[in-house]
């Protein structure tokens, strides 16, 4: 009975960590989109900027506001926007790879766990 309640014990905290895993897996997915339009907003900023002519007195970008900066300035505080929104993606990316593989692992494990519990029953 002792090792029939481990295994139980077992699949049930395998259950808690896989939607810890997946919940952290779609906080992650859901952070790279919210990104990803950020940084469509900074590239069509710089897009939009460098067909200003000089000089640029006003112009808001990603909450921001340019007040009398240059057109060259604006240009590349919204370059400067995109370059961090990409490196931010490719870090919430590789979090989320090798989140997805701790979930992989963990179903792993369960079901070697479901297995044996119906085996030893």
């Amino acid at each position: 009975m002792t090792e029939e309640n481990n295994e139980i014990e077992t699949i049930a905290r395998l259950e808690n960590e896989m939607n810890v895993l997946m919940n952290l897996s779609a906080y992650y997915t859901e952070e790279s989109r919210q990104l990803e339009k950020e940084r469509k907003k900074a590239y069509i900023t710089n897009k939009v900027v460098s067909e200003l002519h000089e000089p640029c007195t006003i112009y808001e970008s990603i909450g921001k506001c340019f007040i009398g900066t240059s057109k060259a300035h604006a240009s590349a505080a919204a370059a400067k926007s995109v370059k961090a929104c990409d490196e931010l993606i490719q870090s919430l990316q590789s979090k989320r790879a090798k989140t997805d593989d701790g979930i992989q692992k963990v179903k792993e494990s369960y079901t070697q766990a479901c297995e044996d519990l119906k085996r030893d029953r």
